[in-house]
């Protein structure tokens, strides 16, 4: 429901409650407390109409989860948070503002499981499809883009592939050069997080030869994956007719290429990713994206380079 109060006078308050929420100790701090409640309050002003009130409420709320009572390096209460922010997107006349507001502070949610269930709710809005505003679209693009930026392993590799699977799905036309740059660079983000967490397990072995690891690395789900993005979105996008996203375009597919590819997979992903190179340069509906192909048959030739033999027969 909307708070009819003075928009000033909420200002104020939560001018006052930001920092002596901040200086509280973690003892003040569990589900069912006073902080917890004020906190929550604040949350729910993050969807509110007023642009000030809502602006402010999103520093606050990021300001207070950003700085965790020492020596806590997870708020306390941000998987309490979280589940509010999950019951906001539930409800329509919220779940603009606070998709819009979740990208300025989601990556100090970093609480597991209810992590998992916001991401759950995100992409369950984008399954709304046709549905959906531009305004929404876009921040829940923006929300993952910020989270697979910032994210340091509250999930496990298969549950990342599983995430960014089911984003990929979502593509926007390639026409719309405002959403379709943001979902592009959300995947790219993705993927690179996937290859570092799975760098970081093939090293933890080699470390650790003689146990076993508990992370299951599902490396044909990954190079599905890779190829799919890389072949198929490539030629799609790289047939836009905006600048803008054949730019978005050559830049993510370079960064993935080059830095987002398993060791174990490079041969395999590069190999397909050649065929769809062949392709645009030897179509004509390609043209305006024949700079953008030839940027990344350079990263496919660095990576062959280096790890496999050349790929490239045309030239």
């Amino acid at each position: 429901m909307y708070d009819t109060s003075s928009a000033p006078l909420i200002r104020s308050v939560i001018l006052i409650l930001c920092p002596v929420l901040t200086s509280l100790p973690a003892s003040a701090w569990n589900p069912s407390s006073s902080a917890t409640t004020l906190l929550l309050k604040i949350t729910q002003y993050i969807s509110d109409v007023r642009p000030k009130v809502r602006k402010l409420a999103v520093t606050s709320v990021s300001t207070i989860l950003a700085t965790p009572p020492s020596p806590l390096q997870i708020h306390p209460v941000a998987s309490s948070v979280c589940l509010h922010i999950i019951s906001m997107l539930d409800d329509p006349a919220l779940v603009s503002h606070t998709v819009i507001a979740l990208s300025s502070f989601i990556s100090y949610l970093k609480s597991g499981d209810h992590v998992s269930r916001l991401l759950a709710s995100l992409l369950l809005i984008l399954s709304k499809g046709s549905g959906l505003t531009t305004s929404i679209t876009k921040g829940v693009f923006t929300v993952f883009e910020t989270y697979f930026n910032h994210q340091e392993g509250s999930h496990g590799v298969r549950d990342l592939v599983d995430v960014v699977e089911t984003l990929a799905k979502y593509m926007t036309p390639v026409e719309d050069k405002d959403v379709t740059p943001v979902w592009i660079h959300a995947i790219g983000l993705g993927l690179l997080r996937i290859a570092s967490l799975v760098q970081t397990i093939s090293a933890d072995k080699e470390h650790d030869s003689n146990e076993e690891s508990d992370e299951d690395v599902p490396l044909n789900q990954i190079q599905s994956l890779l190829t799919t993005f890389l072949s198929s979105t490539m030629k799609k996008l790289l047939a836009a007719p905006d600048a803008q996203v054949i730019n978005a375009t050559d830049n993510v597919l370079c960064k993935v290429i080059e830095n987002g590819i398993p060791n174990e997979l490079i041969d395999m992903v590069a190999s397909e990713s050649v065929q769809s190179c062949e392709e645009i340069l030897a179509g004509g509906r390609w043209a305006n994206g024949w700079g953008a192909c030839l940027n990344i048959v350079g990263s496919l030739f660095f990576v062959s380079h280096s790890l496999s033999p050349p790929f490239f027969p045309f030239f």
